[in-house]
This record gives structure tokens, sequence and C-alpha cells, in this order.
């Protein structure tokens, strides 16, 4: 037994525990062992992968959340590193965030839902957007509006937009506690894309003189403070919104440019502020010099290669420009001799309608810039003769009512012309037709009379401005098309008067409305039976309360019975 004791403790296996062991535990330890090859084995063949190819590595890591609510800033901090790339982070709470910044960092998207919560900051540049990251913002809550807000501090930044930014709903109210100083709600830097298509803005959206090229689209969205475009070769392309900055203080413009490239198709832009200080304004290096109007185009006196360095350049097709009180559209130049790569401002305006005078200031000592408006299409209260080409391809037409002016080609013109005397077919004697021009005062009393009975500007078919004389009573044919063969029109007659005149009639099988007046003047042709009578105010009053009349008696009745023929027209569809 020594022997063999003497072996095991140093003998050939080197082992003493192998002739110890019961064959229990010798089954068990082979087990263990065998799981240990495996997993070795595993692992070998995991990396074999990996050196391939074969396997990515995001396999073995778990995966970012795609969706994270946050109710608080450590949680929203937390939540912007984590989310998956173009994951959605949803407030579930209003709070403050105190000085906390956030940032969407680079190559990362991100939608935050604001869910009807605000989140108040006290810091500059509380949410930046990265370069190459890209944030949108929602507002999935029907019922409170959530946003961004600043409580307090001046010259601060509530939005820096670096990368690609998308708004669609929320109030973003930088205007802070303490009214000194400039307040910005986005900022947009270099190179940057912004797109708004709603939302409610308190604050200044501006970007920099020594920035270029961005990329601003504005679809919607309601605006209390100006837009600012000192930035060379960006462009910017508004379709709509609303820009009402009336009893806003402290505010010269709705829209200064003074670089880059401003497209308007749409929008409504009131700003109703003296600007008889204009033929002074003193030259700026920085800014417009203090020129005020609707929307100003401006080059500074330092505009120059790497600030300001491009033209300010103005194209209008479509909007509502309002200034009660001065300018509307004002164009300026202040740049000095020698200063290259500057350029000059101009507005081309092909459609839209304004109210207050377009106004040219060239104060510049550089004669290579001459600030300019062209006007080839529009809407005025003021002639803008002065802008208009002289080589008689468009000409100014006088109006009635609110805009006195209508800027057309003058192929457009004779075509008009033609199209009122073929699409109008009146019976009786004495009779001249036009069509209603939408712009004048007696539309906008026929179509605001409409809506208040309960129509919406896109049932009104037609409209037309009838003299009658003669012999009456006068029965008028509105021709309207097969499209509307048998269905219910209302027509609306506003009389001398201002009496408002009501029928609904039938339309026949040849989508003909027939009434019978007593005296002409405007009318328009609405889609439908009124839900109501109407109210349009104190001088103006429904003159015909029976507008339920069957069609028998709108049809047949001696009295109620004429037809008045407003041409197969195009339905106006507002």
């Amino acid at each position: 037994m020594t022997n063999m004791v003497d072996r095991a403790s140093g003998g050939m296996f080197g082992d003493t525990d192998l002739f110890l062991r019961t064959p229990e535990k010798n089954i068990e330890q082979n087990e263990m062992e065998e799981e240990r090859n495996m997993k070795k084995l595993l692992g070998i063949f995991l990396a074999m992968l990996l050196l391939l190819g074969l396997l990515p590595v995001t396999a073995l890591a778990d995966p970012s959340p795609t969706a994270i609510s946050v109710g608080d800033a450590l949680e929203l901090t937390a939540a912007i590193t984590n989310i998956a790339d173009g994951g959605t982070i949803t407030l579930v709470n209003t709070f403050s965030s105190g000085d906390t910044k956030f940032v969407i960092p680079t190559d990362k998207t991100i939608i935050l839902d604001l869910n009807g919560h605000t989140i108040t900051t006290t810091t500059n540049n509380f949410l930046t957007v990265g370069a190459h990251a890209a944030l949108t913002i929602n507002d999935s809550n029907s019922g409170d509006e959530g946003g961004l807000r600043e409580a307090g501090g001046a010259w601060k930044q509530l939005i820096k937009n670096e990368g690609t930014l998308v708004i669609n709903a929320g109030i973003f109210d930088s205007s802070s506690l303490t009214p000194e100083g400039n307040f910005f709600t986005v900022v947009m830097f270099t190179d940057s894309i912004t797109t708004i298509n709603g939302g409610t803005f308190i604050g200044v959206l501006s970007d920099n003189g020594t920035w270029s090229g961005q990329k601003i689209t504005i679809n919607g969205g309601i605006f209390r403070q100006m837009l600012y475009l000192p930035s060379a070769s960006q462009t910017v392309t508004i379709n709509g919104g609303t820009f009402d900055l009336n009893d806003v203080a402290e505010i010269d413009s709705v829209i200064e440019i003074d670089a880059g490239t401003l497209n308007i198709t749409g929008g409504t832009f009131k700003l109703d502020i003296d600007t008889s200080g204009n033929t002074s304004a003193s030259t700026n290096n920085n800014g417009s010099g203090y020129y005020k109007g609707v929307i100003v185009a401006c080059k500074p006196s330092g505009s120059k290669t790497g600030s300001y360095g491009s033209k300010a350049e103005v194209n209008i097709s479509g909007g509502i420009f309002e200034n009660n009180d001065g300018d509307c559209l004002v164009a300026a130049d202040q740049t000095k001799t020698g200063n290259e790569g500057g350029g000059t401002a101009s507005f081309r305006v092909s459609g839209g309608k304004f109210t207050g005078a377009l106004a040219v200031y060239d104060t510049s000592e550089n004669e290579k810039n001459k600030p300019y408006i062209t006007v080839t299409g529009g809407y005025y209260t003021e002639d803008p003769e002065a802008f208009v080409p002289e080589d008689e391809e468009y000409l100014v037409r006088h109006l009635s009512g609110l805009y006195l002016y209508k800027v057309t080609s003058a192929d457009a013109e004779e075509e008009e012309d033609d199209d009122d005397e073929e699409d109008l077919s009146v019976t009786g004697s004495g009779v001249e037709a036009e069509r209603l021009n939408k712009a004048t005062e007696e539309y906008q009393t026929l179509k605001n009379f409409a809506v208040s009975a309960g129509f919406e500007t896109g049932d009104i078919i037609k409209s037309w401005d009838l003299d009658l004389s003669g012999k009456g009573p006068w029965k008028l044919t509105f021709e309207l098309g097969k499209e509307y063969a048998g269905e219910t029109v209302t027509i609306y007659h506003l009389k001398k008067d201002g009496k408002i005149e009501t029928f609904v009639v039938t339309a026949n099988k040849n989508g003909d409305a027939k009434i019978s007046v007593t005296s002409a003047s405007p009318f328009i042709v609405v889609e439908g039976k009124a839900e109501t009578s109407g109210t349009s105010g104190e001088t103006v009053k429904e003159e015909n309360p029976n507008t339920g009349v069957s069609e028998a008696t709108a049809l047949v009745s001696a009295l109620a019975v004429i037809s008045l023929i407003a041409g197969a027209a195009v339905a106006f569809k507002k």
C-alpha cells in the first residue's frame, strides 16, 4: 500500500485524486470538463465568424429601445443617448430643466413627441441639433399644446440647428420673463436644413451674416416675431403661415433679408408701421439701417465676401402683405464702393395682394449695386405703375374695392376679356356683364355673407357683376355645367342699397340655375343650400329670408323665377 501511495503522490500520473475518487465523482468531473470545452469551442467559432464578417457586432449587444418616455431632465438626457436611431422620445410630464442643455449628437436621428407637455429652461442653446444630426418635433396630444419655453435672461437661443430640424407642432417661446435684449426661437447655422410645418413661434427666427448655405422651408405655423435672414447663398421658401406682428413692440419688419434668396408663394404677413423715416434711414454695417416695412430686402454697408456675401433677392408669387400705415415692400442698398461680393437687393413680384406702398431706397456708394422692384402680377392698394416693365407686355388695370390695381400680362388681359364674353349668356335688354373680381370689396362682402350662412369659400362656383338697363324684370340663367345638373345651389345678389337677396334653386338637366331679378349688380353662385340666413353687419341685410323655398317656387313662381346665365365657369375653389 505504501508503494501505491507513493506512486500516486509522485508517480507517472501526477494526480493524487485519480485513485481516491468514487465512480460518481469521476462522472461529474467529466461533465464539467465537457461543458468547458464546449464553451471554448463556441467562443472560437464566434470569433471566427466575427473575423470573417459573417456576424454583426450588434447581434451580440442588447438593442437600443425605439421608444422611451421621459418625465424630467435626467431622463431626457439619458434617452437622447440610449434611444435607437430614428426612435421616438415622448414627454410624459411638464418639467423645468434649469441650466441643463440637450444635444442631438452627430449622425443620430430622433423624434421628440411633446405629447401636450412643456419643458422650461433658463439656459442658452437649450436644444442643439448637431451637425449631420436630425430632429423632428411633433405633438401627438390633440388637447393641450406642448412646447419649449425660455424662462428668463436675454440674448438666448432656444433651439440651435446645425443639422436637420423639422417642426410640425408645439409652442416655442423664447420671449423670456425679462424683455431686454434679443431672444431667438430657432437659430440656423451654416448648411443646416430647417422645415416648419406648424407650431407657434414667439421669438426671432434667425441666422448670421457670416454664415451661409442654409435651406429653410416654412409651410405653416403662427409667427409672433420677425424672421431675420442675413446669411449668404441661403434659400428660404415660404408656402404658408401667419406672420402677424401687429401689437408686437419694437419691431421694424416681418421679414428682413440681407443676403440669399427668399421665395414666397403664400402666407399672410401683417405689420402696420409708420415708415416715414425710411427716406432718411442711416446706413449700418450690420442689418437694415432701420428701414421699416412688411418685407425689407437690404444690403448693409458692410456687405462683402464673407459678410452678407451675396445678393438679397425676393421672389413673390402669392400671399397677403399688409401695412396700413406706410411701405409694404422695401428694397434698399447701402453697400460701399470697393465691397466685392456683396450684391444688391431686389424684388420680383408676379402675384399676391399688397396693402401699402412699394419703395426703393438707394444710399449706396457702389454704382454697381442698384436695388429694384419689378412687378408683373398681383393686386395693390397703391398704383404699382412705376415698377411694371415698360415693354407694354404688362398692364395695370384699375379696379374698385380695397385693391384698386391689378397687374397682368397684356395677353392674359385679352384672354380674360374674351372669356367674359364667351362664358356669359343673359336674356333681356340692355345687359352688360363681366366677372366680379375676387379682390373687390363687393366680392368680399358676398363671400363673407356666404361664410356666415355656413358655406366655405371652396363652395363658391362663380361670381359676376351685371349692369342692366331697360325695363325689368330680367330673366337670368347661370350656366354652371352638366356636373351641377339636379344640384341645389344658392345665389346671392348684392343690391345697390347694400342688402343681399338670396335665391335657392335646383339646376336643371343642363346644369342651368335660373332666377328673376328687378335690379342688377354683383352675384355669386354657391354650391349647396345655406344652413342659416347669414349675417353681414348693419348695412347689409338679407332681404329675402325665405331661403328654403321649394324648387317649384324658385323656378315656377311668376315673381321668383328668372334666369341669370353665369357661364359654364370653372368652379372657384379657394
